[in-house]
C-alpha cells in the first residue's frame, strides 16, 4: 500500500488510505469495535515505535557531529569550498583581509584577468615618460592660452586705437563739412537776397 494509490486531497481518498492502513498494517477489519476498544493502545504503540526510530536517528546524527567536533582543530574553514586553514596568513590569503573581499574559491578568473589588465594599463600610463608628456601638454596649453590672451589684449588695444583715429577723422570731416556748409549757405543766402532785390527794382 502506498499513498499514491489514494488521492489524499479528498475525504474519500483519505478514508480509503486509512482502511488500507488498518487492514494491511494492523490487520483490523471491524473499525467500530476496534476504535472503541483498541485504537488508543495501538496508536500509543505506533507512536512509540515512531519515536524510538526518531531517537535512533537523532542518536546517530549526534554521534556523527561529536566525531566531527573531535576531529576539528583550531583554524578557519571555508564553507564555500570546505578547505581548512590553520595558518592565519593562509586564511587571509584565501578569505581576504576584510569582510568585503570575496574568498579565493569564488573569484572569477576572467574578471581577475581583466582587473590585472586594467592595473597593467594604469601602471604603464604612470611611467615617468607619461608624466613628463603630461607636464609638457599642460605647459603647452598654458602658453597657448597666454598667447591667445596677449593677442586678444593687443586686438582690443588696436581696435580702440583704430576707433580713436576713426573718430578724430570723423570730427575733422564734420568740421570741414560744417565749414563748407556755412560758407556755401552764406553764399546761397547772399545770392537769394541779391536776387530778391533785383526783382524788386
Amino acid at each position: 500500500m502506498s499513498e499514491t494509490q489514494h488521492n489524499l486531497s479528498t475525504s474519500a481518498g483519505g478514508r480509503g488510505y486509512l482502511v488500507d492502513y488498518f487492514q494491511t498494517k494492523l490487520g483490523r477489519y471491524d473499525f467500530t469495535r476496534y476504535i472503541r476498544d483498541r485504537l488508543a493502545a495501538d496508536f500509543a504503540c505506533i507512536l512509540s515505535q515512531h519515536l524510538t526510530k526518531e531517537q535512533a536517528e537523532t542518536d546517530n546524527m549526534r554521534a556523527e557531529l561529536q566525531a566531527l567536533r573531535a576531529d576539528r582543530t583550531a583554524g578557519w574553514r571555508c564553507f564555500h569550498c570546505g578547505e581548512h586553514f590553520l595558518d592565519e596568513a593562509a586564511a587571509a590569503l584565501h578569505f581576504g583581509t576584510h569582510e568585503m573581499q570575496s574568498p579565493a574559491c569564488l573569484i572569477d578568473v576572467a574578471e581577475y584577468r581583466e582587473m590585472e589588465a586594467r592595473m597593467r594599463s594604469y601602471n604603464d600610463e604612470d611611467a615617468e615618460i607619461h608624466r613628463a608628456m603630461a607636464r609638457q601638454r599642460t605647459q603647452h596649453q598654458l602658453e597657448l592660452r597666454r598667447a591667445e590672451e596677449q593677442g586678444y589684449s593687443r586686438g582690443l588695444k588696436d581696435a580702440a586705437d583704430a576707433m580713436e583715429r576713426q573718430q578724430s577723422l570723423h570730427q575733422l570731416e564734420l568740421s570741414r563739412a560744417e565749414g563748407l556748409g556755412y560758407s556755401r549757405g552764406l553764399k546761397e543766402a547772399t545770392e537769394q537776397i541779391l536776387d530778391k532785390q533785383m526783382q524788386e527794382d
